[in-house]
């Protein structure tokens, strides 16, 4: 099995088709269709199930996916020193939501402070998107607010955060202080886009309390989940961290719950097998020591 090979099946995994994966590579779908056929031969296994004219990438196939993004990066990576690059130039960061919208801002000046010539190039998604570009090694680290699931990613906590429940100064609980976990079934929702952190806490607080809701808006953006919510149309759950203004202004008021609470850790993520170069660890050290959590 050659680079190219491993090359080709990733093209594949990407493409999900054989003949888009040719496309691609300017190669004929024959040639693909073989390569494909050669290391399943070679290695004894099947690397995708055929069903009406689809693929669908078996176990097998994730082992050999996982392994060889991290193979070709390494390799490219080896080339470029080679060829007198030197380190590399260009980190490329992930971030869920709220910390690209709050954090990664403040995180990227200072490191270019301490590092000006290396470049951090930013993508900003839910958490979901976040961990499956982790996957694809599009990323060399991530900062997320939500869970990962997929057991070749590691997680280190890093920062502690607090969602609360906010209101429009329209609301009639703006001039509370406090309501008892109850009345939250009551509530007109604007909530985040599933695969977001701060709508899987959400959603998770909620059921573990035996509380039902219902939302009347979904939103994947924070300013117009805030927008929305000053304008009276409902209420939401949201970062302190993205509402410091508004709450300073008036514009947004917190409700606390009695006996509910809505709080996270944000990871630091990295797939398990990233070679993590030197100005990668720079920047992983600068955030875990100046955003620091607490507890495990």
């Amino acid at each position: 099995m050659t680079l190219r090979d491993l090359e080709i099946f990733c093209a594949v995994c990407d493409e999900n088709n054989m003949t888009a994966a040719a496309e691609k590579l300017y190669i004929s779908q024959s040639s693909i269709s073989q390569v494909i056929a050669n290391i399943e031969n070679e290695f004894g296994v099947k690397l995708f199930e055929r069903y009406s004219k689809r693929l669908y990438i078996t176990e097998s196939g994730r082992i050999l996916q996982d392994y060889a993004r991290h193979v070709l990066f390494s390799f490219n990576e080896m080339q470029d020193k080679l060829r007198g690059y030197g380190a590399i130039k260009v980190i490329h960061v992930g971030a869920s939501v709220t910390i690209g919208t709050n954090l990664l801002p403040e995180i990227t000046k200072v490191f270019s402070e301490f590092q000006p010539n290396v470049k951090i190039a930013a993508f900003v998604g839910n958490s979901s998107v976040v961990e499956e570009k982790i996957l694809k090694n599009d990323l060399d680290f991530a900062l997320v607010e939500g869970n990962v699931y997929s057991s070749h990613i590691i997680s280190v906590p890093f920062l502690d955060d607090e969602l609360v429940l906010v209101c429009g100064k329209s609301n009639p609980l703006y001039q509370k202080k406090k309501i008892k976990k109850e009345e939250l079934s009551n509530l007109p929702y604007i909530v985040r886009e599933k695969g977001s952190g701060t709508r899987e806490l959400f959603d998770g607080i909620m059921s573990a309390n035996e509380i039902t809701w219902e939302p009347v808006w979904v939103c994947s953006n924070t300013e117009g989940i805030k927008n929305a919510v000053i304008a009276g149309i409902g209420v939401t759950v949201i970062s302190r961290l993205l509402v410091e203004k508004e709450l300073k202004n008036g514009d947004l008021n917190i409700i606390d719950i009695e006996n509910v609470n809505f709080r996270r850790k944000f990871k630091m993520i990295y797939h398990r097998n990233k070679y993590i170069s030197e100005p990668i660890r720079q920047l992983m050290e600068l955030i875990l020591k100046n955003y620091k959590t607490t507890g495990k």
